[in-house]
């Protein structure tokens, strides 16, 4: 499954090895992920002093028990998490069984992301290794659910097993749930995707026709894809830096579409006439939409 990453990180970087999972060990904020010169280091993770670690570990575990596993997986999660606590009590978890070895693995994965990586997994680390861990809850809310449907069996005195109830339950619980988040997460997408696609026509005008010319910008896969040209993830660092990587890469635009994160006044009054905005304001019904070109002094 690693395949298809190391070879794009041959394809991207010219080595196949995750560099930058050292680096993520320090981040004191997540935007460190897009740094150019402000690069994290241990100094800068170490003078954050205990309370402030401890509390961004707190809330790293907290995010992947509650927005990862719990609040996408709703019921079978939560049916999962009684059926192991009520097994583990009565000893009925076989410790060598292959439930068990996925479940630890999961378990094992929830620590290391939350204490090794605290800042990062906000932004993911957990989410995209939570696979082993919620197949695990899967599995023991069928357990779960058909045990509790055998103890109603005998206190009702049923006559057929009913084995299909418990696991038609949970799939119309799923499913519903699943419904659910598909159509949420749909709007939002489609929300971003005029978006950005108002600000693609609107900032298009600043590159050459047929240009594959990079450009800057805070939402850089978004930006890429309605362009068709390579994007630059705007680092979270001073106007020089900014500048600094555009000559570097030859980029010739800087696109901010969320001006909540970044503050386009300040960016442009640092950057010494670097950074000329267009006004594309009246193109678009974008009113946080902020295009810098790069001037060709500084380029």
């Amino acid at each position: 499954m690693a395949l298809p990453w190391w070879l794009r990180n041959v394809a991207a970087f010219g080595t196949p090895l995750t560099g930058q999972l050292a680096d993520n060990v320090f981040f004191t904020r997540n935007e460190q992920i897009f740094a150019w010169h402000d690069q994290p280091t241990l100094a800068g993770f170490l003078a954050q002093g205990p309370a402030t670690m401890a509390a961004n570990i707190a809330a790293a575990a907290w995010n992947s028990f509650f927005d990862v596993l719990l609040l996408p997986g709703t019921v079978i999660v939560g049916v999962g998490l009684v059926t192991l606590t009520l097994g583990w009590r009565r000893r009925q978890l076989v410790s060598a069984s292959a439930l068990w070895a996925v479940l630890a693995f999961g378990l094992i994965t929830f620590v290391m992301t939350s204490v090794a990586f605290p800042v990062a997994t906000l932004w993911g680390t957990f989410a995209h290794a939570s696979g082993p861990l919620l197949v695990g809850l899967a599995v023991l809310a069928v357990l779960g659910g058909d045990a509790f449907i055998a103890r109603v069996r005998v206190w009702r005195g049923w006559q057929r097993p009913n084995a299909w109830m418990a696991p038609a339950a949970l799939v119309v619980l799923a499913v519903t749930m699943t419904a659910f988040q598909l159509v949420s997460a749909g709007r939002q997408a489609k929300q971003r995707d005029r978006q950005v696609a108002a600000a693609a026509a609107a900032v298009s005008f600043a590159l050459a026709p047929n240009s594959t010319t990079p450009v800057i910008t805070d939402h850089p896969i978004w930006l890429s894809e309605a362009l068709g040209v390579p994007a630059l993830a705007l680092p979270d660092e001073d106007a020089a830096s900014v500048v600094d990587l555009a000559r570097t890469f030859g980029a010739r635009a800087v696109v901010i579409l969320d001006s909540d994160l970044r503050n386009p006044a300040t960016l442009a009054a640092d950057s010494s006439g670097c950074l000329e905005p267009l006004p594309v304001s009246s193109l678009t019904d974008l009113p946080a939409l902020t295009v810098f070109t790069i001037s060709e002094a500084c380029r």
